[in-house]
């Protein structure tokens, strides 16, 4: 078991490379002009939903389950999750049924074709 000045220590310089660590990501940001925000932009509301969120937002609006999105797409049913997490949090929705009625009305997604007869 670690003596609590051993983890005293270990921490102490885990906090010294992180300032250093910080100090020198954020002088390459300042010199390759690229510009902080202060959360990611896949949480972001309103971004842009990605090619593969809109293939699963188009399955969403056709009643599949993670599961069976996972399968049709071949991803992980975690990926899928992941997916309409992003897509909820985009699209500001409060569940899929809000997620697909959003898109619908914004034009990101058409409506199924009907495959009468």
């Amino acid at each position: 078991m670690m003596s609590t000045a051993e983890r005293d220590r270990l921490l102490s310089i885990y906090r010294e490379h992180r300032v250093r660590f910080d100090s020198i990501a954020t002088a390459r940001r300042r010199r390759s002009g690229v510009c902080e925000v202060s959360r990611p932009a896949s949480r972001a509301p309103g971004g842009e939903l990605s090619a593969r969120e809109l293939s699963v937002l188009t399955l969403i609006s056709e009643g599949l389950s993670n599961l069976e999105i996972g399968e049709r797409l071949m991803i992980a049913e975690e990926t899928v999750k992941t997916h309409v997490r992003r897509i909820l949090g985009k699209l500001d929705a409060k569940n899929r049924a809000h997620a697909v009625a959003l898109a619908f009305r914004r034009g990101l997604i058409a409506a199924p074709v009907s495959q009468a007869a």
